[in-house]
């Protein structure tokens, strides 16, 4: 049984539609190219019409986040705001209660109906139609899939990972190693070129899920799992 269509996706996931980089998809959004939205839940929210308030509702759904906050949310990774777009206009709504509310990159959603519409526009081809759904019935090509990576996304298998600079600079050169016959690299190594400053290099991939896959090895050695 295929799983259902999705109907938006996560900007890593449209970075992966496309086979871009996070940022360019970054880029898309905070310039006003395409749309990104966030799912409010149970708020009170006010239109805002000639800078006064007018009937408060309470709701549920999606609300367009502003380019400009998304731009300030893409550089300091989160971002406090108290005013939304509405999904079909450019109304601006003003968040009642609760007053504020704080964002993160995981929060914004994009339509697949906006991702169709700038495809369309800009002529962009996409690797797979809908991405990404993993199901059983896949044939074995799509579900043994390696790895596809940049500096700042890797997807293993059906797992898709994005990372921070710094990460992102040794994700890249563990990632180059694995795919040869020599996969260990010396720690200390990754962590000078990549002008981290912490002694280890797992402090610096703390809680993230990609943890798991970096192994280590005596002398300070590690690989990344990419199979």
């Amino acid at each position: 049984m295929t799983f259902p269509s999705k109907e938006y996706f996560s900007v890593t996931e449209v970075a992966f539609r496309w086979q871009r980089k996070v940022k360019d998809v970054e880029y898309c959004i905070e310039n006003g190219l395409i749309n990104a939205h966030i799912k409010v839940c149970a708020v009170k929210l006010s239109p805002i019409t000639n800078n006064n308030e007018s009937e408060i509702c309470e709701f549920t759904g999606y609300m367009r986040v502003s380019p400009e906050d998304c731009h300030i949310l893409f550089r300091h990774n989160k971002r406090t705001i108290s005013e939304l777009l509405s999904k079909t206009e450019s109304q601006k709504i003003r968040l009642i209660q609760p007053e504020k509310i704080i964002i993160t990159k995981v929060d914004l959603l994009i339509f697949l109906d906006d991702l169709r519409e700038f495809e369309q526009k800009y002529k962009l081809a996409c690797e797979q139609p809908e991405l990404p759904l993993w199901d059983k019935n896949q044939p074995e090509s799509i579900k043994n899939l390696t790895a596809y990576s940049d500096n700042d996304m890797i997807v293993i298998g059906k797992d898709v990972y994005t990372f921070g600079h710094l990460q992102a600079k040794i994700i890249k050169e563990l990632y180059k190693a694995a795919s040869t016959d020599n996969p260990w690299v010396l720690g200390k190594n990754l962590l000078s070129d990549s002008g981290a400053r912490t002694q280890h290099l797992k402090d610096l991939f703390r809680s993230h899920p990609i943890l798991a896959r970096i192994k280590y090895r005596s002398k300070g050695y590690y690989c990344l799992m990419i199979t």
